[in-house]
């Protein structure tokens, strides 16, 4: 038995609400949206990691050629712009690789506890 109300509706040969490629691909917004995000998150990331390699190679100067008794601040200046890329990298990471587990794991025997959430000891 054929419903008579299939007969009637023409189909139509793509939805007029998605949009499309070139090549005819079908686009939904909400990854239209996800695409652009981390587009815009790759590009300040990148931005972000020349700047803070470009801030090393300037420290690496100061620390080999600045005569002054007494260098800790160069080094701390180094020492600060080293960890820029590795938070960097940590946040551009998730983008690469599929296997990240971004996920924080509170088990619910321990989730009234504040102990279980700060790791350091509570002092009242």
């Amino acid at each position: 038995m054929m419903f008579p109300l299939s007969t009637m509706l023409a189909v139509q040969a793509e939805p007029k609400y998605l949009p499309s490629l070139s090549d005819g691909t079908l686009l939904t917004t909400t990854f239209d949206k996800s695409a652009r995000d981390v587009s815009i998150l790759l590009f300040i990331g990148g931005m972000l990691l020349a700047v803070f390699i470009r801030n090393i190679l300037v420290a690496i100067h100061y620390v080999r050629t600045v005569s002054a008794r007494d260098k800790r601040l160069f080094h701390l200046l180094l020492f600060a712009q080293v960890w820029g890329p590795i938070a960097v990298l940590a946040m551009l990471l998730p983008l690469a690789v599929d296997s990240v587990n971004c996920t924080a794991y509170v088990s619910p025997s321990a989730a009234p506890s504040r102990r279980a959430i700060w790791p350091l000891p509570i002092i009242n």
